[in-house]
């Protein structure tokens, strides 16, 4: 357990503790006691004033995780996630193309990073070079290439073109090192796209387990952790994404590796206080789909911070 009480991605101490959890250990959950080996487990979700970062402590070790984690199963993905994510992926696919300058004569290097069964990867397979990295060993689509659990194997062997990171950094016990690990085996002028969950909004106020979601991003978290990795940022937004599995707002964000000064467009993003009271534009599409537009609803919902 690392009990470090600096911020992960800036490394301030000038922290804030936001809110108080206890986890209850389940009593059949053999390799969770193994690990924390009492009844409950006392976390809080601490708030960085430097750079805007929510995070869960304390952290638990990456050989702690992988006992937790570890299965003896072969993890499968049903073909109805396949029908899912189909659609996502085009659309992520003709978003991301349009930041990356193609060339026909050489077949770009794409990396997934935690990319379970590379099903984001299916637009890219006729024109790129596809490769994956993620914990577990899921049976992949022809043409992938497994390049294992994490990117040990990788480093001073490849370069990318474009990284994916889509749902992962929200899990990721360093944000940081991962981002400039990431940025090590990017090639120049290559570009990362990272995208999570809008975390600082209400996700934290709610927790029933320390080891789903440990980071809670803010534009303002996400946008630091990537100039701190040396990378310049070329897009960040706050969406809403109702195709596929998971629906909800989302923060996008993709950085480019140049040693060259580039004339970008000044990128602003919110901060985590902003996005906290932008509660009513954010919890709209709540209300749409539940068709909940009384007033007195709404102002419930949000006091409740569901």
């Amino acid at each position: 357990m690392n009990f470090n009480r600096q911020c992960p991605i800036c490394k301030s101490t000038q922290i804030i503790k936001k809110k108080r959890y206890t986890f209850v250990i389940p009593k059949n959950s053999l390799k969770i006691t193994e690990v924390i080996k009492k009844e409950n487990f006392l976390f809080s979700v601490d708030f960085c004033k430097k750079c805007g970062n929510l995070y869960l402590y304390p952290r638990f070790t990456e050989e702690e995780y992988s006992i937790i984690f570890s299965s003896k199963n072969k993890p499968y993905l049903p073909a109805s996630v396949l029908k899912q994510t189909l659609g996502r992926a085009y659309l992520n696919f003709n978003f991301l193309i349009q930041f990356f300058n193609y060339n026909s004569k050489i077949l770009p290097k794409v990396l997934d990073y935690g990319g379970a069964a590379g099903y984001m990867l299916i637009p890219f397979l006729k024109k790129c070079d596809c490769y994956l990295i993620d914990y577990f060993k899921y049976n992949l689509l022809k043409n992938i290439q497994y390049l294992g659990r994490n990117l040990n194997n990788v480093i001073n062997k490849f370069k990318f073109d474009i990284i994916m990171a889509l749902r992962v950094f929200e899990h990721v016990n360093d944000p940081l090192n991962l981002l400039k690990d990431l940025t090590q085996v990017l090639s120049e002028n290559g570009i990362i796209y990272v995208q999570v969950p809008l975390g600082c909004l209400r996700e934290w106020k709610s927790l029933d387990t320390p080891f789903r979601h440990i980071n809670f991003f803010s534009e303002q978290s996400l946008y630091n952790c990537f100039r701190i990795a040396s990378l310049d940022i070329i897009y960040l937004k706050t969406k809403y994404h109702k195709i596929g599995g998971n629906p909800g707002w989302k923060i996008d964000i993709i950085g480019i590796k140049s040693r060259e000064s580039r004339k970008h467009k000044k990128i602003r993003f919110y901060t985590t206080a902003q996005q906290q009271n932008l509660k009513y534009i954010y919890y709209l599409p709540y209300f749409i789909r539940n068709k909940k537009f009384k007033l007195k609803e709404i102002k419930k919902i949000i006091k409740l911070g569901r």
